[in-house]
């Protein structure tokens, strides 16, 4: 029988993994191959998308590059979008495979329509957002003009990221006490397939 505190603790692993991986990714990539024997698989498997993306859309938004660049961008942008997509549907299959038999028996509990893999990826994408933030503080003094603007922005997301963390935590102990249960909400994301963008099976 699962308890909330073992749950809490699995969060604060999953937060702790992912600012670990932000530093250690930006001195040495790993592969998605490097990262399957890994026990929160799919967790750094949606953070090295997100990782990868983070830095494509970087590329994608340059005026110096040619627009063949650009191109090869938007096709890259386009297939780790759909692996993310697919691995943070694995998290909340994860999830809610360690929470089935937990769950307490209620026939009216509210479905939380954001998922848990849903929550995770925020957390990955704020985790980065915290480093880059980071980055840009270090690069200015107290001196400088927009030291402040940029400042406040950085301890603006860190407590936007305190604040997710305690509301999933808060979510998992709605889920154990029935009040509320898990659902896997699924994106089915058509721009990919060619069966169903016409743009594709037109071509």
């Amino acid at each position: 029988m699962l308890r909330i505190n073992h749950l809490y603790r699995i969060v604060d692993e999953i937060v702790c993994l992912q600012i670990h991986k932000v530093s250690q990714w930006h001195q040495q990539i790993e592969t998605e191959q490097d990262l399957t024997n890994d026990r929160y698989c799919n967790v750094v498997l949606n953070h090295l998308m997100n990782f990868k993306l983070w830095h494509i859309e970087d590329t994608a938004r340059r005026r110096d590059v040619s627009q063949d660049v650009i191109a090869n961008c938007k096709y890259e942008i386009d297939i780790l979008n759909q692996k993310r997509t697919n691995y943070y549907e694995n998290i909340t299959i994860d999830f809610m495979t360690m929470l089935s038999d937990c769950l307490p028996k209620v026939s009216h509990r509210i479905i939380n329509t954001e998922t848990v893999g849903m929550i995770i990826d925020r957390l990955s994408i704020l985790s980065l957002k915290i480093y880059h933030m980071q980055e840009q503080t270090n690069r200015r003094t107290k001196y400088d003009d927009d030291y402040k603007t940029v400042y406040n922005k950085l301890e603006l997301l860190e407590q936007q990221h305190k604040d997710l963390i305690a509301a999933f935590k808060y979510l998992l102990k709605e889920f154990l006490e029935g009040t509320k249960r898990p659902h896997n909400y699924q994106q089915l994301k058509m721009y990919n397939d060619a069966t169903l963008n016409p743009e594709l099976y037109s071509h």
